[in-house]
């Protein structure tokens, strides 16, 4: 759901659950990743879920990393990470520290 493809069928990642619009002044740079509030689950992938999110509910940019090496998982394996886990069950594991190759 998260990569998106341009006419040509070239594939870009994107991230639209948890993206805000964020207005530039002096065309400064807004932080890779912020929070947004209120935190819902509902706008989160739970297989791509970042471990620290199910504690501490806060965008950072790890967050990000952790959820491109899910996706590396998934295209190195062909299956989704946790792929047999129900999503209260991966929140489980991610509260207490697994990854998905544990």
């Amino acid at each position: 759901a998260n990569i998106i493809f341009d006419a040509l069928g070239k594939p870009y990642l994107a991230d639209f659950g948890t993206a805000e619009f964020v207005v530039r002044a002096n065309n400064e740079h807004p932080p890779p990743c912020f929070e947004k509030r209120p935190f819902d689950l509902k706008n989160f992938t739970i297989p791509y879920m970042a471990p620290e999110l199910v504690t501490e509910p806060v965008l950072r940019q790890a967050c990000d990393v952790w959820s491109y090496g899910c996706l590396v998982l998934e295209l190195a394996t062909g299956v989704p990470p946790w792929n047999q886990l129900t999503p209260g069950e991966i929140l489980a594991r991610l509260a207490a520290g697994q990854s998905p190759a544990d």
